[in-house]
């Protein structure tokens, strides 16, 4: 059951391709994969990636592009084509982006290269790498960035940035009926359906009620995607017309109570933290807040080892909430310090693989639990690995908001941004990275390469050249169309504000027009 599931993705995909947009088509099948397919499946060939619900959707996305060819005027198979909001090609234009791509490749090498020692602790003895594992571990992080490449490719245009947000909308809010069914009959779907649970029973027992899970990894996973989906709403209900939007509102207002019923207390902080800043601030402060965000994600592990993080004002935070809220960040927090103090032993190329990165006591135990993907990140592969991860992540909003005003980034794309910010905020304590999120990043770094996009948007104080607006109505000239600049034209008040503007640039002719003025 399961297998065939994940095995005929790919057919489903297809019809999608022909059904839809190919915009749509593509964020349907990552979504949907991501929602329904089983976790924990995954089949492993020699010399390839394990093919699992994030990666089979996606490399049959790739390979039916390069055959169906969307970003020209003709495909072999029929499909409904949009090539003016596809980009060309797969490989990003930015020096920045590009470098990231480097960054893996190489620090991937190095990572092997330089863990070919075996690590003792007590009777625990773990594998040295070896130079064959650096080619896996570089094919297994570009497969995970097939959905870049893809948002990059199909959600560039800010046009597609409103497809990919109301994809996510109406997930929310179709995955709520399930998760209202666990919310009160307990975690149980997926064992019905596929025959397995896929984490830790007495972790989705919260408050003498139960977290909800359906089809996904784990029950944060489900919280991080309903405040995604929330703020997607909420951001919608601005951008779109009067009559729809109520709609979102109401949307969204649903996803948050079933956020709210789920007992996931990060993932409903994440939504009101954020949902303030999608409703109230317009493009220039939304693009300032997620650069900001940016920043933060991008130098957290220098923030952390130097201190400047409250951790422990934080705990104090969380006591006042609950007790087991409280004991449950303070026991991140102490793993983070154990991890990222055995990763300063190897702090470029990190300790690779096969657990070398935990820390074991003197009986060949591991202490440690790693939850945080940035610690994750730092510690299996060094600063190499983590500019390179959180960078594609974060550089492409970084470069969109300093270019904000020459690109006229509008407030779709701004909102599309602070939905991917929300979801940085979660790699911090949770390794939250999914295929939506390289979907997202990918979509923003594909805005910018479209460069500027539609009129320029007047800033205070610009003076602008008018445009003709055709004869102005008079009794000599009705029923003609006589060009303002001829000698014929009439000065009125229609006709005031273009003369005006000759005026400024023909400083001569002041005293001559100021007479003729109305």
């Amino acid at each position: 059951m399961t297998s065939f599931v994940l095995l005929s993705w790919p057919a489903i995909i297809l019809v999608l391709i022909n059904q839809m947009t190919w915009p749509r088509a593509v964020a349907v099948s990552i979504v949907a994969a991501y929602l329904i397919l089983p976790t924990q499946i995954e089949f492993d060939f020699p010399l390839l990636p394990s093919l699992n619900k994030h990666t089979i959707p996606v490399i049959a996305l790739m390979l039916l592009a390069l055959v169906m060819r969307p970003d020209k005027s003709r495909g072999i198979l029929p499909a409904k084509q949009d090539p003016e909001t596809v980009r060309p090609g797969w490989i990003p234009r930015s020096p920045l982006i590009l470098l990231c791509f480097f960054l893996m490749v190489s620090g991937n090498a190095m990572t092997a290269l330089t863990n070919g020692d075996r690590q003792t602790f007590g009777p625990t003895s773990l594998p040295g790498l070896r130079p064959f594992d650096a080619f896996a571990m570089t094919l297994t992080a570009l497969t995970l960035l097939l959905p870049f490449f893809l948002g990059r490719k199909f959600f560039g245009h800010p046009d597609t940035h409103k497809t990919l947000l109301k994809v996510l909308v109406v997930a929310g809010l179709v995955y709520t009926l399930p998760a209202l069914f666990e919310i009160r009959m307990s975690p149980q779907l997926n064992v019905k359906i596929y025959g397995f649970f896929p984490h830790n029973w007495q972790q989705h027992i919260r408050a003498g009620g139960f977290r909800p899970i359906v089809f996904l990894e784990h029950g944060l996973l489900l919280a991080l995607f309903f405040s995604l989906s929330v703020l997607s709403a909420f951001g919608l209900s601005r951008v779109e017309d009067k009559k729809h939007r109520s709609l979102y509102l109401m949307m969204g207002a649903w996803i948050l109570l079933t956020l709210a019923l789920s007992n996931s207390f990060g993932g409903l902080v994440t939504a009101l933290l954020f949902m303030p800043i999608v409703l109230i601030l317009h493009v220039r402060g939304q693009m300032i807040f997620v650069a900001v965000i940016a920043v933060i994600t991008l130098t957290y592990p220098v923030l952390r080892s130097a201190d400047i993080v409250p951790t422990e004002r934080l705990v104090q935070w969380a006591e006042v909430i609950s007790d087991d809220r409280a004991r449950s960040l303070n026991f991140r927090f102490e793993n983070e310090d154990r991890l990222l103090t055995r990763a300063q032993e190897r702090p470029f190329f990190g300790w690779g693989g096969f657990g070398r990165h935990n820390v074991f006591d003197e009986r060949g135990r591991d202490i440690t639990v790693a939850e945080g993907a940035w610690i994750i990140a730092i510690s299996g592969g060094g600063w190499f690995q983590y500019i390179a991860d959180f960078g594609v992540l974060t550089i492409p909003m970084l470069l969109l908001a300093w270019r904000r005003r020459s690109y006229n980034v509008t407030l779709v794309t701004s909102i599309l941004c602070v939905v991917l910010a929300a979801n940085l905020m979660d790699l911090l304590p949770n390794a939250g990275r999914t295929p939506i999120t390289m979907l997202i990043a990918g979509a923003i770094a594909g805005r910018l390469e479209f460069g500027r996009l539609g009129e320029k948007v007047r800033e205070e104080g610009d003076v602008m050249a008018p445009q003709f607006r055709g004869a102005a109505p008079s009794a000599q000239t009705s029923g003609t169309n006589i060009h303002p600049d001829s000698e014929e034209a009439q000065i009125s008040i229609y006709t005031r504000q273009t003369k005006l503007y000759k005026r400024e640039k023909t400083p001569g002719k002041r005293r001559d027009l100021k007479n003729r003025s109305v």
